[in-house]
């Protein structure tokens, strides 16, 4: 079989076959060899997602625009709100233009800007992530790993290493499968069909009641044929989830049956959605034609208007984007998109204080929003002032300061501040998230070397760093 085509069919199943632990503890790694149970418990699952966010965040480009993010889990967030689930869910933006998306254990859910591009409704994208929801609440993935011999870490890390660089580079990615053991996958294609069919099922039933309209995953494989069509060939979300005429009947008589047993209205559009995508949109934008064919040929929508801005303030347009800015703010509403591609505009002009004062405006509206906090930051560490850029960010809930984009700016704001030591404490974090463990404990053992009995607290420092540096030596024995 063709390399890139084993890549698309067992790009989804691929995490089937995972046997990486998602905690740094020792003792708290699954035996997913063993008969005990056919499942995962919701703890281990919950653990191994987090060891697969740290794969994805080492082996994809990953979008981190705070802004998108934040759409995307609050619309991923929106639809987990109508079941009831142990699972802890994290959504995620891949950079690639190929329309695929893809779960895995312990709720990971990514999704491709290609696919976001391609969608046309917020029910639409809303409708893909439900599926993939599906195929997490039926335990697809969990059943498959449960099922699975023990098999050698190693070769398992190498071909999840091989699939997700394919998403980026298909031929490295086809290279790391040929050293893996892919064809034990192969051989459970044959439960795909049915997997899909009941993800269909499961993922309408969250649209319907999430207040979606449940016709618009319908509406997106209707979408998706034509794309094939006129590629001349089948798009990766179709070979990674295979679409057949029985599927699609069911998912449109479930449809229908929803919509008559509902008396609410359903929505199949919103402008945040429209943002967001304009937004992926424009951030690939390189010069004024391609912003003025995208965004201003006879189209008079703020969404619109808001990608070209945006495109203006990328090619350094900051003028012109400031305007629009300013007229989407008076015409439609004070949006966090808007306020901050208006603070940006500013910044672009090197006007800091009202690039600063937009911001601190919007946080009186928008009081606990993340992008608008770590704008916030950004701007203040640009204007000379880490100290309070450094609070803002370290007063942030715990699990916001795990995101790498975070961590990175913490070490920057810490080090301005002339807090070395929890500058160093705040990279070595900051690789760990990202998956690259070994610099995390070269990082750690850098810090313990340049402790010095003088200073302050050196003693309880010492102790943690060495207790933190015992665990992740701990997690990566474990899996070698």
């Amino acid at each position: 079989m063709n390399n890139l085509n084993l890549i698309a069919k067992i790009y989804f199943f691929a995490f089937s076959a995972i046997v990486l632990t998602n905690t740094i503890h020792a003792d708290d790694i699954p035996n997913i060899g063993s008969p005990s149970g056919q499942y995962l418990s919701p703890y281990e699952e919950n653990r191994w997602g987090d060891s697969i966010v740290r794969e994805l965040r080492k082996r994809v480009a990953l979008v981190t625009d705070p802004e998108i993010n934040d759409y995307i889990s609050s619309l991923g967030n929106r639809l987990t709100n109508t079941i009831s689930t142990r699972t802890k869910y994290r959504f995620f933006v891949i950079s690639s233009n190929e329309i695929n998306a893809f779960a895995a254990p312990g709720g990971v859910i990514a999704i491709n800007t290609g696919l976001i591009k391609n969608a046309g409704t917020e029910a639409e994208l809303a409708s893909v992530i439900a599926h993939e929801i599906g195929h997490v609440e039926q335990k697809h993935i969990a059943r498959r790993i449960a099922s699975q011999e023990k098999s050698s870490l190693p070769q398992m890390a190498a071909l999840i290493a091989g699939i997700l660089v394919a998403t980026q580079n298909p031929e490295a990615g086809s290279a790391i499968i040929n050293g893996s053991t892919a064809a034990g996958i192969q051989n459970q294609l044959s439960f795909s069909r049915d997997n899909e069919r009941e993800a269909d099922r499961v993922g309408i039933n969250i649209l319907s009641k999430a207040g979606f309209d449940p016709d618009a995953m319908v509406s997106f494989f209707e979408i998706l044929q034509n794309k094939s069509r006129i590629m001349g060939q089948p798009i990766e979300y179709l070979s990674t989830h295979p679409l057949t005429s029985d599927r699609i009947a069911d998912a449109k008589n479930l449809g229908r049956s929803l919509k008559k047993e509902t008396s609410h209205k359903f929505i199949n559009d919103n402008i945040r959605f429209q943002l967001s995508k304009n937004k992926i949109i424009a951030n690939e934008i390189k010069n004024s034609n391609q912003a003025a064919a995208l965004f201003n040929s006879g189209k008079n929508d703020f969404s619109s208007k808001y990608g070209l801005a945006v495109s203006y303030n990328k090619i350094g347009k900051y003028k012109e984007a400031e305007k629009i800015f300013k007229y989407l703010i008076r015409s439609d509403a004070e949006r966090v998109p808007y306020i901050n591609g208006l603070s940006d505009s500013f910044l672009g002009q090197e006007k800091l204080s009202a690039s600063i004062t937009v911001l601190k405006d919007g946080l009186k509206i928008f009081p606990d929003d993340l992008a608008l906090k770590f704008s916030y930051a950004i701007k203040l560490f640009r204007c000379n002032d880490p100290q309070t850029a450094h609070k803002l960010l370290k007063d942030l809930p715990s699990e916001q300061r795990k995101k790498p984009f975070l961590l990175k700016l913490l070490a920057k704001t810490a080090a301005e501040s002339k807090k070395m030591v929890t500058a160093e404490g705040y990279m070595a974090e900051y690789y760990f998230e990202s998956g690259h463990y070994n610099t995390a404990i070269d990082h750690y053992s850098r810090i313990l070397k340049n402790l010095k009995p003088s200073d302050k607290d050196s003693g309880i420092k010492k102790a943690a760093i060495e207790a933190r540096l015992l665990e992740i030596k701990n997690y990566l024995k474990k899996r070698s």
